[in-house]
């Protein structure tokens, strides 16, 4: 993608808080390659699992996401 596209769409920012919440070191090294994608089919997975989280959030409120102290 290109980088004024990035730039508009501050997908500078949204990355750093997405991770804010990386829970281990190889998790934030994932994070620091997150690039948006442009496949249609790869962006439906995306939202289907985004959805998956949401419930699991919501059936499992005390679920940990942050590592221990």
């Amino acid at each position: 993608m290109h980088a004024a596209t990035l730039r508009a769409l501050e997908f500078d920012q949204i990355a750093a808080v997405v991770r804010s919440y990386a829970v281990t070191p190889l998790g934030g090294r994932r994070l620091d390659h997150l690039e948006p994608s442009t496949e249609p089919a790869r962006v439906a997975e995306g939202l289907d699992l985004t959805g998956e989280a949401l419930l699991l959030l919501q059936d499992h409120q005390g679920l940990p996401l942050r590592a221990g102290a």
